[in-house]
């Protein structure tokens, strides 16, 4: 069974759907130039399945915290900013 790692672009928003072949494992998150991405190591013949990822910044209020599942993956500095990467699990 071969593996590849791709990169896929995370968005600053409340809530980002990203489709990654299923079982693929997140192994690092960084800002780049053109923005923040992940990067994982898939298995490109797996079926596609819809992940969520939510940006929070920093003194940033998570109001349904106790209410979903949050899998913190990383805290990225660009700047002035600094943002906490996390992957919703249902």
């Amino acid at each position: 069974m071969s593996k590849i790692i791709y990169k896929y672009k995370i968005t600053e928003s409340e809530d980002v759907q990203v489709e990654m072949p299923k079982g693929a494992q997140i192994l690092h998150a960084d800002i780049m130039s053109n923005g923040m991405h992940v990067w994982a190591l898939v298995n490109p013949k797996h079926k596609l399945k819809k992940r969520t990822f939510r940006v929070v910044a920093t003194g940033q209020e998570i109001s349904d915290y106790d209410k979903k599942h949050y899998h913190y993956i990383k805290t990225m500095i660009d700047g002035i900013f600094v943002w906490h990467l996390y992957e919703l699990i249902e």
